[in-house]
């Protein structure tokens, strides 16, 4: 099964970026401003494996390092989180069900490296 890549991000040039830089490794992005949004997806028959998420999601809504002990609990086949900051980083890694925390602005070949992603074009 091909991995497919989820991005909780609530600015949307954010995301659309995120979405720019990894789309040449992972065939199928999908990008969740809400986690309501975040929530559909994951509900999907053919749900993504891979979730890269912001640790801040707007005013008013719940932190990715509260949302990702409930969604891998909720949707075990996410085979690996990474979890994005600007702050708090110390107390975000230790976050349950958070496999790495990226300091933003994150490097997004690292990304790909802890992904174990490869260009489309060389993989099999």
């Amino acid at each position: 099964m091909a991995e497919s890549l989820l991005i909780v991000e609530d600015m949307e040039d954010v995301g659309r970026s995120y979405m720019r830089c990894l789309r040449r490794y992972v065939s199928k992005i999908h990008v969740a401003q809400t986690p309501q949004e975040a929530e559909a997806i994951l509900s999907q028959s053919d749900p993504p494996t891979l979730l890269l998420c912001d640790n801040w999601l707007g005013h008013g809504r719940p932190l990715g390092a509260e949302l990702i002990p409930r969604w891998r609990k909720a949707y075990p086949f996410l085979s690996k989180v990474a979890l994005v900051t600007g702050s708090d980083l110390e107390v975000v890694s230790k976050v349950p069900g958070v496999d790495i925390v990226f300091e933003k602005p994150p490097d997004i070949d690292a990304i790909i490296a802890f992904f174990g992603l490869a260009k489309l074009d060389e993989q099999e």
